[in-house]
Protein backbone atom coordinates (compact mmCIF):
# COMPACT_ATOMS: atom_id res chain seq x y z
CA UNK A 1 0.00 0.00 0.00
CA UNK A 2 0.86 3.45 -0.68
CA UNK A 3 1.40 5.89 1.77
CA UNK A 4 -0.55 9.28 1.07
CA UNK A 5 2.79 11.25 1.24
CA UNK A 6 3.92 9.53 -1.58
CA UNK A 7 0.81 9.81 -3.77
CA UNK A 8 1.28 13.19 -5.25
CA UNK A 9 5.30 12.36 -6.13
CA UNK A 10 4.20 9.08 -7.72
CA UNK A 11 1.20 10.88 -10.23
CA UNK A 12 3.47 13.95 -11.13
CA UNK A 13 5.83 11.48 -11.73
CA UNK A 14 3.96 9.22 -14.15
CA UNK A 15 1.89 12.21 -15.64
CA UNK A 16 5.67 13.51 -17.01
CA UNK A 17 6.62 9.88 -18.03
CA UNK A 18 3.46 9.44 -19.73
CA UNK A 19 4.02 12.66 -22.03
CA UNK A 20 6.85 11.78 -24.12
CA UNK A 21 5.03 7.84 -24.34
CA UNK A 22 1.88 9.35 -25.79
CA UNK A 23 3.86 12.25 -28.01
CA UNK A 24 5.89 9.47 -29.47
CA UNK A 25 4.50 6.35 -28.91
CA UNK A 26 0.57 6.93 -30.11
CA UNK A 27 1.32 9.96 -32.16
CA UNK A 28 3.52 10.90 -34.99
CA UNK A 29 5.76 13.56 -33.26
CA UNK A 30 8.61 15.10 -35.75
CA UNK A 31 9.69 18.37 -36.52
CA UNK A 32 9.09 19.64 -40.48
CA UNK A 33 11.38 18.87 -42.43
CA UNK A 34 12.21 20.48 -46.25
CA UNK A 35 11.75 18.28 -49.33
CA UNK A 36 15.46 17.83 -50.87
CA UNK A 37 15.09 18.81 -54.25
CA UNK A 38 17.49 18.91 -57.47
CA UNK A 39 17.03 22.58 -57.34
CA UNK A 40 19.12 23.01 -53.82
CA UNK A 41 21.95 21.72 -55.02
CA UNK A 42 24.76 23.37 -56.47
CA UNK A 43 24.32 23.72 -60.26
CA UNK A 44 28.14 23.49 -61.07
CA UNK A 45 31.49 22.42 -59.72
CA UNK A 46 34.42 25.20 -61.48
CA UNK A 47 31.72 26.40 -63.99
CA UNK A 48 30.63 23.02 -65.42
CA UNK A 49 26.86 22.39 -65.13
CA UNK A 50 25.98 19.27 -63.48
CA UNK A 51 23.50 16.44 -65.04
CA UNK A 52 20.73 15.35 -62.30
CA UNK A 53 20.41 11.78 -61.95
CA UNK A 54 17.03 9.42 -60.72
CA UNK A 55 17.27 6.38 -58.66
CA UNK A 56 14.13 4.35 -57.20
CA UNK A 57 12.41 5.82 -54.66
CA UNK A 58 11.70 2.23 -53.16
CA UNK A 59 15.55 2.00 -52.83
CA UNK A 60 16.67 5.07 -51.91
CA UNK A 61 14.30 4.70 -48.19
CA UNK A 62 15.47 1.20 -47.86
CA UNK A 63 18.97 1.96 -47.98
CA UNK A 64 19.01 4.92 -46.18
CA UNK A 65 15.50 5.14 -44.87
CA UNK A 66 15.40 8.55 -46.18
CA UNK A 67 11.92 11.31 -46.84
CA UNK A 68 13.62 12.56 -49.56
CA UNK A 69 17.21 12.81 -51.69
CA UNK A 70 18.91 14.23 -54.78
CA UNK A 71 22.06 13.18 -57.09
CA UNK A 72 23.89 15.10 -59.85
CA UNK A 73 26.89 14.63 -61.60
CA UNK A 74 29.62 16.55 -62.64
CA UNK A 75 32.40 16.67 -65.41
CA UNK A 76 34.49 19.09 -63.17
CA UNK A 77 38.07 19.82 -64.58
CA UNK A 78 39.60 17.74 -62.30
CA UNK A 79 37.33 14.64 -62.92
CA UNK A 80 34.18 13.78 -62.67
CA UNK A 81 32.18 13.94 -59.40
CA UNK A 82 28.68 13.06 -58.25
CA UNK A 83 27.06 14.41 -55.48
CA UNK A 84 23.94 12.54 -53.68
CA UNK A 85 21.65 14.04 -50.70
CA UNK A 86 19.33 11.86 -48.74
CA UNK A 87 17.47 13.40 -45.44
CA UNK A 88 15.53 11.47 -42.82
CA UNK A 89 14.61 10.71 -39.60
CA UNK A 90 16.60 6.89 -39.26
CA UNK A 91 19.80 8.21 -38.47
CA UNK A 92 21.92 5.06 -38.29
CA UNK A 93 21.40 4.39 -41.91
CA UNK A 94 22.52 7.66 -42.86
CA UNK A 95 25.76 7.79 -41.05
CA UNK A 96 26.21 4.04 -40.41
CA UNK A 97 28.56 3.15 -43.74
CA UNK A 98 26.73 5.06 -46.39
CA UNK A 99 28.85 4.61 -48.86
CA UNK A 100 27.18 0.57 -48.55
CA UNK A 101 24.23 2.68 -50.43
CA UNK A 102 24.85 4.43 -53.59
CA UNK A 103 28.51 3.56 -53.86
CA UNK A 104 28.12 -0.58 -53.09
CA UNK A 105 30.66 -2.32 -55.06
CA UNK A 106 33.57 0.18 -54.83
CA UNK A 107 36.43 -0.51 -52.55
CA UNK A 108 37.72 1.63 -50.21
CA UNK A 109 40.40 2.28 -47.61
CA UNK A 110 39.19 2.65 -43.95
CA UNK A 111 37.47 5.45 -43.25
CA UNK A 112 38.99 9.08 -42.03
CA UNK A 113 38.03 11.96 -40.63
CA UNK A 114 39.51 15.54 -42.45
CA UNK A 115 38.38 19.26 -42.20
CA UNK A 116 37.64 20.83 -45.31
CA UNK A 117 40.35 23.65 -46.73
CA UNK A 118 39.62 26.84 -47.53
CA UNK A 119 37.09 27.65 -44.66
CA UNK A 120 35.76 27.35 -41.00
CA UNK A 121 37.05 23.90 -40.67
CA UNK A 122 34.01 21.57 -41.73
CA UNK A 123 34.29 18.08 -40.07
CA UNK A 124 33.98 15.41 -43.20
CA UNK A 125 34.65 11.92 -43.35
CA UNK A 126 37.23 10.60 -45.89
CA UNK A 127 37.26 7.15 -47.77
CA UNK A 128 40.05 7.19 -50.44
CA UNK A 129 39.76 4.87 -52.92
CA UNK A 130 41.87 0.76 -52.58
CA UNK A 131 43.11 1.19 -56.03
CA UNK A 132 45.39 3.92 -57.63
CA UNK A 133 42.41 4.82 -60.34
CA UNK A 134 39.24 3.91 -58.24
CA UNK A 135 36.14 6.60 -56.87
CA UNK A 136 37.12 8.35 -53.57
CA UNK A 137 34.86 9.50 -51.78
CA UNK A 138 33.62 12.41 -48.93
CA UNK A 139 30.63 12.97 -47.40
CA UNK A 140 29.00 15.43 -44.29
CA UNK A 141 26.09 14.72 -41.79
CA UNK A 142 24.36 17.91 -41.41
CA UNK A 143 21.92 18.27 -38.51
CA UNK A 144 19.99 21.75 -37.54
CA UNK A 145 22.39 22.78 -39.88
CA UNK A 146 25.64 22.19 -37.93
CA UNK A 147 28.11 19.74 -39.22
CA UNK A 148 28.16 16.39 -37.28
CA UNK A 149 31.31 15.86 -36.08
CA UNK A 150 30.70 12.58 -34.19
CA UNK A 151 27.67 11.04 -35.36
CA UNK A 152 27.24 8.47 -32.35
CA UNK A 153 27.49 11.71 -29.83
CA UNK A 154 24.82 13.09 -31.74
CA UNK A 155 22.45 10.11 -31.38
CA UNK A 156 22.94 9.83 -27.99
CA UNK A 157 22.44 13.74 -27.34
CA UNK A 158 19.16 13.69 -29.67
CA UNK A 159 17.98 10.49 -27.72
CA UNK A 160 17.71 12.71 -24.37
CA UNK A 161 16.31 16.29 -26.27
CA UNK A 162 13.47 14.85 -28.70
CA UNK A 163 11.91 13.28 -25.49
CA UNK A 164 10.06 16.60 -25.44
CA UNK A 165 10.72 17.75 -28.64
CA UNK A 166 9.98 16.70 -32.22
CA UNK A 167 12.33 14.40 -34.07
CA UNK A 168 14.72 16.24 -36.54
CA UNK A 169 16.30 14.51 -39.47
CA UNK A 170 20.13 13.79 -39.82
CA UNK A 171 21.35 14.65 -43.38
CA UNK A 172 23.95 12.88 -45.61
CA UNK A 173 25.79 14.94 -48.46
CA UNK A 174 27.94 12.37 -50.17
CA UNK A 175 30.40 13.58 -53.28
CA UNK A 176 32.27 10.50 -54.58
CA UNK A 177 34.63 10.31 -57.99
CA UNK A 178 37.94 12.40 -57.97
CA UNK A 179 37.60 14.07 -54.68
CA UNK A 180 40.64 13.93 -53.51
CA UNK A 181 44.23 15.52 -53.75
CA UNK A 182 47.37 13.38 -54.40
CA UNK A 183 47.85 13.90 -50.44
CA UNK A 184 44.54 12.17 -49.89
CA UNK A 185 43.00 15.14 -48.61
CA UNK A 186 39.76 16.61 -49.77
CA UNK A 187 40.18 19.01 -53.06
CA UNK A 188 39.01 22.48 -53.24
CA UNK A 189 36.19 21.81 -55.88
CA UNK A 190 34.51 19.33 -53.28
CA UNK A 191 35.22 21.65 -50.26
CA UNK A 192 33.29 23.98 -52.74
CA UNK A 193 30.63 21.27 -53.47
CA UNK A 194 29.57 20.43 -50.29
CA UNK A 195 29.42 24.13 -48.65
CA UNK A 196 27.33 25.28 -51.77
CA UNK A 197 25.21 22.23 -51.05
CA UNK A 198 24.65 22.52 -47.53
CA UNK A 199 23.54 25.75 -47.99
CA UNK A 200 21.02 25.07 -50.46
CA UNK A 201 19.76 22.38 -48.49
CA UNK A 202 19.59 24.74 -45.58
CA UNK A 203 17.38 27.58 -47.72
CA UNK A 204 20.28 29.45 -49.05
CA UNK A 205 21.05 30.00 -52.44
CA UNK A 206 23.67 27.73 -53.70
CA UNK A 207 26.38 29.96 -54.85
CA UNK A 208 27.81 28.05 -58.26
CA UNK A 209 31.29 26.57 -57.53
Amino acid sequence: MISARFLLPLIIGLLLAAVPTVRHGYFTFQADAPGITDAALPSTVAGIPGAPRVRQAAWVRNAYGADSWAERAYESPGGAITLFVARGFDMKKLYHHPELGVLRGRSFQPLHHATLPGGAGEPVYVLPAAEARGESAVYALVYESRWVANPYVLQLSSALSTLWTGRRPLTLVLASGTVLTDQGQPSRDVADLLRAAVRGLAGKPPSPS
